[in-house]
Order: C-alpha cells, then sequence, then structure tokens
C-alpha cells in the first residue's frame, strides 16, 4: 500500500508536460535577451565607429579636461563649471538615452544633470537616442528642453542629421515637427512695442552694456573673444582619464607641448607599412601607411600564411617521345622487380 501511495504522488504527464514547457521558455527568453544585447553591442560599435571618423573632438570635450561643458559647432556656450560627479552623471545620462530607458533619464534630469551635456565626441542625450531610434526618449528629451539643431558634433551633424543617418526616419519626422513648430512660436510671438526698448545689461566678461537677450550675448563674436579660451590640446591618441595621461601630468607634463623630454616629440603616431610578402623594397605600387593595421588582441593578423609549394608536374605536351618512353620502361621494369620479390623458387 506505501508503495502504492508513494507511485500516486509522483508527477503525471500534464505535470512533465508543463515542467518541459517551462524549460523551453526559458532558453528561448534566454536567447532572446542574447541576441538584445548583441544588437545593442553592435549599436554601440557601430556609433563608436561613427564617431572615431573624426578622432576626439579639439577643445570640445565637454570640460574633460578643464571642467568646463562646452556645446558643439554653431552652439551656444555653457560657460558653467562642471564637476566630476556632474560628468558621471551626464555620461550616464547619453548611456541611459541610447539604451531607450526612459525612468533612467528622467532620475538623472531629476538630479540636476544637463539635459545638452556634451561628451568628447560632443555628442549629447538627444543625439544618442535619435540615433539609436528611441523615439519615446527623444520625445521626453525635447519636452525637457534639449535642443534639437543648435548643437552638432565634430562633423557638423545634429540630432536630426544623424537620425537621417542611422534610417530612423520616425525619429526624423518627430525632430523636424518640433523645430518647425518652436519656430513657428517664435515667428508668431508678439513684438515688443516700439517705444519699449529693452533695459541694458552688464556683462562683467565683455565689460560693456548690452541690449540683446542673453543667448544673442554670449553666442556673439565679442563675448567669445573676451572669455580668452586657451588654445585647444593636441590630439595625443590618449583619453584624459588614462593612467598614463595622468602620470605625466603629475610629472610636469604640458599638454600644449610634445612628447619626450625635449618637448619636442612628434605629436601623431608613426604610419607603418607591414611587409609579408618577399619582393624586393620599391617593387610594386607603394602602399599607403595606417597606424592601426587590424583590432586589438588579433593573432592571426600578425601569423604568417605558410604557403605550400605546389609539386612541380610536368606538362604532356612538354614530354618528349623518348623521355616518356623511357619512364614507361622504367615502371615495367619495377612491376618485373616487384612480381620476382614474390617468387620463393628463386
Amino acid at each position: 500500500m506505501e508503495m502504492k501511495r508513494g507511485r500516486s504522488g509522483a508527477l503525471n504527464g500534464e505535470e512533465v508536460r508543463k515542467f518541459y514547457q517551462s524549460l523551453f521558455e526559458d532558453k528561448d527568453r534566454r536567447r532572446d535577451e542574447r541576441k538584445d544585447e548583441r544588437s545593442n553591442k553592435r549599436r554601440s560599435e557601430r556609433r563608436e565607429r561613427l564617431r572615431g571618423r573624426t578622432g576626439w573632438s579639439d577643445g570640445k570635450q565637454g570640460g574633460a579636461c578643464d571642467g568646463e561643458a562646452e556645446t558643439g559647432v554653431g552652439g551656444v556656450e555653457n560657460s558653467v563649471k562642471v564637476s566630476p560627479a556632474g560628468h558621471a552623471e551626464g555620461y550616464r545620462l547619453l548611456r541611459c538615452a541610447e539604451q531607450g530607458d526612459v525612468q533612467g533619464v528622467e532620475d538623472a534630469l531629476r538630479r540636476g544633470c544637463d539635459v545638452n551635456f556634451t561628451d568628447h565626441f560632443n555628442w549629447t542625450a538627444l543625439m544618442s537616442a535619435a540615433y539609436s531610434g528611441r523615439t519615446h526618449t527623444v520625445k521626453v528629451l525635447l519636452h525637457q528642453g534639449a535642443l534639437c539643431t543648435t548643437i552638432t558634433d565634430t562633423q557638423g551633424r545634429n540630432a536630426c542629421d544623424l537620425a537621417r543617418l542611422s534610417g530612423h526616419h520616425d525619429v526624423v519626422n518627430i525632430l523636424e515637427q518640433f523645430s518647425n513648430s518652436h519656430k513657428k512660436n517664435t515667428s508668431h510671438t508678439p513684438a515688443a512695442p516700439a517705444h519699449s526698448s529693452p533695459s541694458p545689461q552688464w556683462c562683467d566678461v565683455c565689460e560693456v552694456c548690452y541690449t540683446d537677450t542673453i543667448q544673442t550675448h554670449t553666442s556673439s563674436t565679442l563675448h567669445q573673444f573676451s572669455l580668452k579660451h586657451p588654445p585647444s590640446l593636441p590630439h595625443y591618441c590618449l583619453t584624459p582619464t588614462s593612467v598614463g595621461y595622468k602620470m605625466m601630468l603629475r610629472l610636469g607634463w604640458d599638454p600644449h607641448s610634445g612628447l619626450g623630454p625635449g618637448h619636442s616629440g612628434r605629436r601623431d603616431p608613426v604610419g607603418t607599412v607591414f611587409k609579408s610578402d618577399t619582393a624586393g623594397l620599391g617593387f610594386g605600387p607603394k602602399p599607403r601607411p595606417k597606424v592601426t593595421h587590424f583590432k586589438a588582441n588579433d593573432v592571426q593578423a600578425v601569423r604568417r600564411v605558410d604557403k605550400r609549394l605546389e609539386e612541380r608536374r610536368e606538362r604532356e605536351t612538354t614530354v618528349s617521345a623518348k623521355v616518356r618512353k623511357r619512364t614507361e620502361e622504367r615502371e615495367r621494369q619495377w612491376e618485373r622487380d616487384y612480381r620476382a620479390s614474390f617468387n620463393i623458387d628463386t
């Protein structure tokens, strides 16, 4: 009776079927998650390659070196000092915008992060969301006051251009509609009476009085020259956050000078040419020197290809009849000797 009772408590066919179905569902879900992760990784690599075509932004690195946040080409400059914590919050905003994390974007903006924060490549959160095709995130950023056409990257492309480049036409329509509505609202704004002139304001940087708007004055040539920005840092292929860069700064190295003890070293890496053949030097077309020939940790790129020497085969048309006859006679003699070796009588 106890054995029967134990058997009755075992799993039935329906429970086994549900168990295996749950296993397959978990497997499919994990496969979909891995697929989404790979697609996000490819999208991030594609974006980094797009950014890396122009290298690092000269003098517009979002304040990574001198703690200042600046906008792109043709943008309005923001001379507000940004702390390292503000940089971390800004990069978190860019990452959430690229991944479409609306809650993370809203949390970062709620903590006081600048909606127009730019990274080393002068990309904003709106550019990242537009290039990744995050329509809902784009709407949230536009509602929070993100600049649509004013800020551009190092190649002069705004968020609308990047969305069009990546093929997200729905994002392009959203940005164009927002830009057109903004222009229409600006054009329909009732003008102030002619007799009421705006009160003059004093600029501590330029040390002059101006009657224009603050945005117009800060983007003027007079204000830009009065700021006296230091010369842009040369491109050393080193991030300011790397250990080697910080070590050289601690040892008294001036980033505006060259490398080496005499501060006169070259600023660009040396272009090299791979010599992987046995042809003479200067033979054939001259290859183009490159700094990077392959990706990092690529063992196959530096491995020599072993060329197997093909056996020389004589063509039938080049072999004379005399040589062919000699070869046939040699083969017949070898057959006779081979048979004779098995004859035990001899």
